[in-house]
């Protein structure tokens, strides 16, 4: 090796091997023109297979580190770069041809700086499977640098070549040189070294005839990057590129009303293909995307390597001009917006598909809620899942952040994305302590695909209640269709009842340890259960029914019991409170029996099961198929009032014939019946179970309790074994 050089080239040789040569051969070629403007050159050639650089009638300096057995090929890199002597390094890829000023002109121009600077070259073309032309992305270019959240526009098509001083190219540790390259341009980002072009200068890179799409190429991996890491994109103005009109148009928007912004992004979204399609065309009418300075490059790399296409004007007009598409554009927007809805740093992260007013969502705010009392300076973010809008977010401590997934949504910021790219990459920078997803098929999907990753710095939580049912009778679960190691990176699986451990162990054959119950939270409220109010029995018992117009809770059953109370002309009403969440084709047909039947109507209510006027009522009434431990149900039991309810999912685990009045069969019409004269009957005994009723929820469903099953649980929170 020299005793100093003024510039080294770390030339990774990887699978190309033999096709490893003619890139040496274009490196001599560029080396001689560095040479006769007195620019000392030497080369390091690493990697698994470096030996076949030796193979080279080269006329320069060369060393060849040995390869180390199982040595990742970043670390082969890191090698050569602690073994240079020049003050300037070069990165180079094997199945990379370069034109004969590139280093000349990228050395000068990084010795001629007056800061710390990167040197791409001017264009990057590839031969073999695809033939294109990209122009590499400047500095200053704000939509390249935002990029880096959805791949890697200086590492195109894995061609990471750059030139730097070598405080600059210090690599950062990755598992390949993909990862590398993609920390390594996030930290050029995140430390603002400005990036500039050598003009006139450009890379010819070899595609494999079994090359991968070019997104999955470039994507960045689940890898931490400072970069990614912060809330916010923005660029020094010194080095920022002249907004675009585009930039101008987003940053409009955004100033806009909700709905007005939301129909402004749809227009763009319509426009944009056929603009970029528009472009297209023209740029193909106007010929070849080749400028006339690489048509003798080409020609004579192609004396080099004959895969190189010999510039005639057939083979010219064949290469297109690629750039950053609409589609990572507004896909890298959808991160940076999500990631400036959260905070620097975030210690408990949730997913949830909404937050509405199911029961989960409830329990959902008890888990959080609970966090905050325990760890009342803890960070907590939550990020919604589904499309639609959450409508009880008021449930939620105020300090908690939030994101709607919704709010970023687009045709090409779909679902699918969202759980291939966005979430990871996002869990992946923030790296909380805790992952706990609610009920979100997405969050699980991202979970199973990436949990083996995530686990290594969080520890990840699931909670789901119950095995639902379609209109047409298909069970459906977010547990089901999953890999068979799926719960293998998951702490826990926090439910609400033994009887859906049961489900998934018995059904699914998932093992019990990995479920634990977790009693939810349920105040007892006021000084005196509702029952001992006691009923004027000269007015007829009120029922109440509260819930979701679904398949679920089985309206169609509501409706046959009101007939059947009608029928036997019953001191008996009842009112039911709800509104429609998920499609029921018999929902009209149910409302009207209702109605026939004299039962009353109301709007779903907003403030929890204890904002009704609950003293009015002498039971609450449940008809639903299936169950967790349903939230209703032990809010009307802490309140003191009558139960009566199918023993359904984890119903019968709390509500027994000494608490309350349990149905055996949810489809049994005259049980329920039997149950409401039994009440008749006897209101002194309704009294006592209801009485009963709410001393268990006072033992075994307060904020206390639930708290300390909290703070057991291994994992959990700050501090505790697993962290």
């Amino acid at each position: 090796m020299a005793e100093e050089s003024d510039l080294t080239v770390v030339f990774h040789v990887g699978d190309e091997r033999r096709l490893a040569l003619p890139s040496l051969r274009s490196l001599e070629r560029a080396i001689a023109f560095a040479a006769a403007r007195d620019i000392q050159v030497e080369v390091i050639a690493v990697g698994a297979n470096g030996q076949f650089a030796d193979r080279s009638g080269r006329a320069f300096t060369l060393v060849h580190l040995e390869g180390l057995l199982g040595e990742p090929a970043s670390a082969a890199v890191v090698r050569g770069i602690e073994a240079a002597s020049g003050r300037v390094i070069v990165l180079l890829d094997s199945d990379v041809l370069v034109s004969a000023t590139w280093i000349a002109s990228a050395f000068e121009e990084v010795a001629a700086a007056a800061s710390d600077i990167v040197v791409d070259s001017e264009l990057l073309m590839t031969f073999g499977a695809t033939r294109e032309v990209a122009a590499r992305p400047r500095g200053g270019d704000r939509h390249a640098v935002e990029a880096l959240a959805v791949t890697d526009p200086w590492g195109w098509r894995m061609a990471g070549t750059a030139v730097a001083l070598r405080r600059v190219v210090e690599s950062t540790p990755a598992s390949s040189l993909r990862d590398a390259g993609w920390l390594w341009n996030g930290r050029i980002a995140a430390d603002r070294i400005e990036r500039r072009i050598a003009p006139g200068t450009a890379l010819m890179l070899r595609e494999p005839r079994d090359l991968v799409d070019r997104d999955s190429a470039g994507r960045p991996m689940m890898l931490r990057s400072e970069w990614l890491a912060r809330r916010s994109s923005s660029q020094p103005a010194a080095h920022a590129a002249t907004s675009s009109h585009r930039g101008g148009i987003q940053d409009r928007i955004r100033r806009l009303p909700r709905p007005a912004a939301a129909v402004a992004r749809l227009a763009i979204d319509t426009v944009r293909p056929t603009r970029d399609a528009f472009r297209r065309a023209m740029a193909a009418r106007r010929g070849s995307a080749v400028p006339e300075w690489l048509v003798s490059e080409m020609r004579e790399l192609n004396r080099l390597e004959p895969a190189v296409p010999f510039p005639r004007p057939s083979a010219l007009r064949e290469y297109r001009s690629v750039e950053l598409d609409a589609i990572e554009n507004q896909r890298a927007e959808a991160y940076w917006r999500v990631r400036s809805m959260l905070p620097d740093a975030v210690d408990y992260l949730f997913f949830a598909p909404w937050v509405r007013t199911g029961g989960g969502d409830f329990v959902l705010a008890q888990y959080i809620a609970a966090v905050r009392r325990i760890e009342p300076t803890a960070s907590i973010a939550l990020v919604t899942t589904e499309f639609q809008e959450s409508t009880r977010l008021d449930l939620l401590p105020p300090d908690v952040h939030v994101v709607e997934l919704r709010t970023v949504g687009s045709a090409v910021v779909d679902r699918a994305w969202c759980t291939e790219r966005l979430l990871p990459q996002l869990i992946a920078q923030l790296r909380p302590i805790t992952i706990h997803a609610f009920n979100s098929t997405m969050a699980f999907d991202v979970i199973e695909a990436r949990g083996d990753e995530l686990a290594a710095d969080s520890a990840i939580f699931l909670s789901t209640f119950v095995v639902d049912r379609t209109q047409d009778g298909e069970r459906t679960s977010v547990m089901f269709y999953r890999r068979d190691r799926f719960l293998d990176p998951v702490t826990a699986v926090l439910v609400d009842s033994a009887s859906f451990v049961s489900t998934m162990v018995d059904d699914l054959g998932y093992e019990c340890a990995k479920f634990r119950v977790q009693r939810n939270i349920v105040a007892a409220t006021g000084p005196t259960p509702v029952a001992a109010v006691g009923r004027d029995p000269m007015r007829p018992l009120r029922l109440v029914w509260a819930g979701r117009f679904d398949v679920q809770k089985r309206l169609d059953l509501l409706a046959a019991v009101a007939r059947e109370i009608a029928r036997r002309e019953l001191p008996v009403e009842i009112d039911f409170y709800g509104e429609q969440v998920m499609g029921d084709s018999g929902l009209a047909e149910h409302l009207l029996q209702l109605e026939e039947a004299g039962a009353h109507r109301y709007p779903a209510f907003t403030g929890g099961f204890s904002s009704l006027p609950l003293t009015e009522y002498g039971a609450l009434l449940m008809t639903s198929e299936w169950e967790g431990v349903p939230i209703t149900m032990l809010e009307a039991m802490g309140a003191g009032l009558p139960v009566i309810a199918p023993t359904v999912g984890g119903v019968g685990e709390v509500l027994t014939e000494s608490v309350g009045y349990p149905i055996d069969r949810f489809d049994d019409v005259q049980a329920y019946v039997a149950a409401i004269e039994s009440m008749l009957a006897d209101p002194e005994e309704s009294s006592r179970r209801a009485a009963a009723a709410r001393d268990v929820i006072r033992s075994e469903f307060s904020a206390p309790a639930f708290d300390e099953r909290l703070a057991s649980i291994p994992g959990y929170l700050r501090g505790s074994p697993a962290h």
